[in-house]
């Protein structure tokens, strides 16, 4: 569908005619009335959107064209919700954005790029921060490659989902999407029940004009508990044709009392209340209750009794105790009070609540009332609440207290279980082992994760009902990944056999065989590796047939470059040109339909392979001349560092050296030469070549790597840590240890570049425990044991980016407990050395702040900042260079916003102290106005 076609909320204008208003309630469609502009919508196949869950999608304006239609095909796959967004011809304040989203969304869903993230945009500097406030969940989904670190800056601790990873052993981004989006979401059969709890319905008539008085009236109702059960509907959604009347015949069939909302614009203009729904109301015979929300004279009083025939004396919605009489009187006894003890009900109010189902938000009552019945044992009430905490619904996000709710939850329906092992309270039982295994993840507790994956399994495999065996599969496949992270090969091989049996859904079987595939790859097992991806491959062929969507084609075409690359590494590049191919060919075709930097990358990839097989020398470089026109166009669109680096590789492939115009720094300087594609193989005749000539090709690859930064020189690191492994395990010398450890961390740099989070943890590990044994054998000066504590932290830091909070900590507390005694050892080991001293307490103070953040006693963590803020003075006191104060301020606008205990505002304090020397010294005084504005705003919001 085009942006033109979609209907778009009314537009208020400054005095509506009465035909306005009707083709307001008639025709277009907004959110929000009065001096408020609504928003566009989109709805799965155009449906009715009344009564639907409410999504905010928003984006930096450059990004909406290329995501937002496939992202709402992939929302609308699973979920009956409405989609909304900003209307482009309009220019919101900030005020109008915070009336118009807070207290009316379930979700906000935010592609994730390099504009949205690097330059000022509405939706990150506005919009989602309106969302945390409100406690309305944001979903993230990332679009680009190599943002992991620019993301966390701006997003702190919330994940993302990433449809473009190029990971056959991940969890498929469908899948996450449908659990997420399941968790959050209202289905239709749950909105039947929620209006099933409802005491009675109230139909609130009133003017466009007055919807915020009409509100405070609605809330002034509910304000008290005996009317807390009686939803008040009101026209939420403006639909277009008949539609709107046909909702509003079956709402007063449905309502129990007519609440008019009085003010002058009622009675000094004609209207649709007057036209249509009050004497549709007087012809059904509803209870009609007049409520004064602006005054009225007497003049218009009387215009209100001719305009409105039988119309009864109001009552002022000042007067809380005169309305509340007035309901009682017409009620009666309606509201069914021995409900409020009732779990089930609370429940359902509770959500009522919680989403605005026939009432406003409310989150401070729904919390109340669905931990009321989560309390009372509902299991349905504790899945929620561990939902809400989360995701941040309602509430802010809190992993321990979701984990917490999981708990429980899991230990009554162990017990529904055994009292009634039926297939219902077994896969009740089995989904919630897989939330808690989840939660368990999130919380940073791995080893717990991976044991709750193995329960599951177990639970699986002893219950016998019909999804006993495709729910151990999939539980196979999970801890096929937490294997295959800890590089336990075997395990996950074995994991992923015995899955196969149980799988039945074909995507999850061509996930398979292409992990399959990977693990028979690093065996070494080429031919077997082929076979594997070959039965993924039909799979993938066979669900990209005519008809569908734009991703399962984009999956097929990968797959085809993953054997492409296959056969090419097995030596046959004439085999692997028909697999580029017929990448390229579908990689082009989507890059023309969606102009997605996903496809447009892949079809770089496939130019870049094509390239490098090739025999004709004109028809290499016409692939690398498109390679690069493609670079350059996504390097330019996204300003991506790693594109940009890309780019600067295609462009050495393709002319030899590196050009770089006048008044351009490259992100890694003047880049000479990355030497031939063939420099990164050490095999000669036999296989083997003598130790002289492999130690020399190591010193080769790692000088290559060095001048071509961290990411293009990856592959070189990787080549000389083969090399250098195959001459140890013959004969192990200082220089080879040395030249490993140089590796290691240099390809360890580059995978955390990249945001490959488990490679680069273990890579990091390996360098410290390289380092050490180095210091061990053969000791080291300063810079060696700077290293290792260099390693040490960095591992620390991967593992904690990769959700492994528990072992985070061991890293960051092997740093901390040794520098910091070292330090007070009299002539301790880099004690002599000025520069020395400043790198290991650079370091011991990172170690102390991400110890900080990883705890949850207030006590430490103050300590912890605090002897962070005291290293960082000493190193500033030592050089006093921009940098250090900068470290320094930052520093104290850290711990602020940690901090616990009441003391923000000093620690914010001294960031604004601190930010103003360096802006008074004239060193980049950008970035610290820009931190002490941060500090600024946060110290006014305490």
């Amino acid at each position: 569908m085009k942006l033109s076609d979609l209907f778009r909320f009314f537009r208020r204008k400054s005095s509506p005619s009465d035909d306005e208003e009707k083709r307001a309630r008639s025709g277009e469609k907004r959110l929000f009335g009065g001096e408020q502009r609504g928003f566009l919508f989109r709805t799965r196949g155009d449906s009715d959107p009344y009564g639907k869950p409410k999504v905010y999608f928003t984006c930096h304006p450059d990004d909406f064209l290329p995501y937002f239609d496939e992202i709402a095909e992939d929302i609308f796959e699973t979920q009956n919700c409405v989609i909304c967004y900003k209307d482009p011809d309009l220019t919101y304040t900030e005020n109008e954005l915070r009336d118009l989203i807070s207290g009316s969304f379930e979700l906000m869903v935010i592609p994730v790029t390099s504009k949205l993230l690097n330059q000022s945009n509405s939706a990150m500097d506005v919009e989602f921060p309106i969302a945390l406030e409100a406690h309305i969940p944001v979903l993230p989904l990332m679009q680009e490659t190599g943002l992991d670190q620019r993301f966390a800056e701006r997003f702190g601790t919330l994940h993302y989902l990433n449809k473009n990873l190029r990971d056959s052993t991940a969890i498929s981004y469908d899948e996450k999407l449908r659990t997420y989006l399941d968790k959050i979401l209202v289905s239709d059969d749950g909105m039947d029940k929620i209006r099933d709890a409802f005491d009675a319905y109230i139909f609130l008539s009133y003017r466009k004009k007055d919807r915020r008085e009409a509100q405070e009236l609605m809330r002034l109702i509910h304000s008290s508990d005996v009317y807390r059960d009686v939803a008040i509907w009101y026209d939420e959604f403006l639909v277009p044709g008949e539609s709107f009347s046909e909702s509003i015949a079956r709402m007063l069939i449905k309502s129990d009392m007519f609440l008019l909302a009085v003010s002058p614009n009622l009675v000094n203009e004609d209207n649709y209340v007057r036209q249509v729904e009050y004497p549709a109301a007087k012809k059904q015979g509803k209870k009609i209750l007049p409520a004064a929300i602006r005054s009225i004279n007497s003049e218009e009083f009387q215009r209100l009794v001719k305009n409105f025939p039988g119309i009864s004396e109001c009552v002022d919605m000042r007067s809380a105790e005169e309305l509340f009489a007035a309901l009682k009187q017409l009620l009666g006894g309606i509201a069914l009070r021995e409900k409020l003890d009732n779990p089930i009900h609370n429940f359902f109010i509770g959500l009522a609540y919680l989403k605005g189902v026939d009432v406003e938000i409310d989150h401070d009552r729904a919390v109340k009332l669905i931990t009321s019945a989560a309390d009372s044992g509902l299991p349905e009430a504790m899945r929620k609440l561990s939902a809400m905490y989360g995701m941040g619904e309602g509430v802010p996000r809190d992993f321990e207290r979701c984990v917490e709710w999981l708990e429980k939850l899991e230990k009554s329906l162990a017990r529904q279980y055994e009292a009634a092992p039926d297939a219902v309270s077994g896969r009740a039982l089995y989904d919630c082992l897989t939330d808690l295994e989840e939660a368990y993840r999130n919380a940073g507790h791995r080893n717990k994760a991976v044991e709750t994956c193995g329960r599951a399994i177990a639970f699986a495999s002893d219950a016998s009902f019909p999804w006993s065996a495709e729910a151990k599969a999939r539980s196979l496949l999970n801890k096929g990944y937490y294997c295959y992270e800890d590089r336990d090969f075997m395990a996950a091989e074995r994991c992923y056999d015995e899955a196969r049996a149980g799988l039945r859904a074909s995507f999850d079987l061509a996930i398979l065989y292409e992990r399959k595939s990977l693990l028979a790859k690093r065996a070494g097992e080429t031919e077997k590796a082929e076979r594997w991806l070959a039965e993924a491959l039909k799979i993938r062929e066979k669900l990209a047939g005519p008809g569908s969507k734009a991703s399962v084609k984009s999956s097929l075409a990968l797959s085809y470059l993953m054997m492409g690359d296959l056969v090419r590494s097995d030596g046959s590049a004439r085999s692997a040109e028909p697999y580029y191919r017929k990448a390229l060919n579908m990689f082009e075709a989507l890059a023309r339909e969606t102009r997605h930097v996903r496809d447009r990358d892949g079809l770089e990839v496939c130019c870049c392979a094509l390239a490098e097989i090739a025999d004709d020398p004109r028809q290499r470089k016409q692939y690398y001349q498109k390679a690069f026109e493609i670079l350059s166009e996504l390097a330019e669109e996204t300003g991506s560092r790693e594109l940009l680096l890309k780019k600067a590789i295609c462009e050495i492939n393709l002319t030899g050296k590196l050009v770089i115009p006048p008044d351009e720094k490259h992100p890694d300087g003047e880049v000479i030469s990355l030497g031939g594609r063939n420099d990164v193989e050490a095999t000669s005749e036999g296989g083997r070549i003598a130790d002289s000539q492999a130690r020399e090709k190591a010193r080769q690859l790692l000088s290559q790597a060095g001048g071509a930064g961290a990411l293009a020189g990856k592959k070189h690191y990787l080549a000389a840590m083969d090399v250098i492994r195959a001459v140890a395990s013959r004969e192990e010398k200082e220089e080879d240890l040395k030249a490993f450890h140089e590796a290691c961390a240099g390809a360890a740099e580059a995978f955390t570049a990249e945001g490959d989070w488990n490679e680069a943890a273990r890579l990091w590990a390996e360098a410290y425990d390289t380092a050490r044994l180095i210091i061990s054998r053969y000791g080291a000066p300063a810079a060696g044991h700077r290293d290792k504590y260099r390693d040490a932290l960095m591992t620390g830091i991967a593992m904690k980016r990769n959700g492994r909070n528990d072992e985070a900590r061991k890293w960051f507390g092997i740093v901390h407990s040794d520098i910091h005694q070292a330090e007070f050892r009299c002539g301790g080991f880099f004690m002599d050395q000025k520069d020395g001293l400043k790198d290991f307490r650079s370091i011991n103070a990172e170690a102390c702040l991400q110890l900080a953040r990883l705890t949850d006693d207030d006590d430490t963590m103050t300590a912890l900042c605090d002897e962070c803020l005291e290293t960082l003075h000493k190193i500033y006191e030592q050089s006093s260079d921009g940098d250090q104060l900068y470290d320094l301020a930052h520093a104290y606008y850290i711990a602020g916003q940690m901090n616990r205990t009441g003391d923000s505002g000093l620690y914010y304090g001294e960031a604004i102290h601190f930010c103003g020397k360096g802006i008074d010294a004239g060193t980049d005084a950008d970035k610290f106005s820009k931190l002490r504005s941060e500090a600024e705003k946060a110290l006014r919001s305490l």
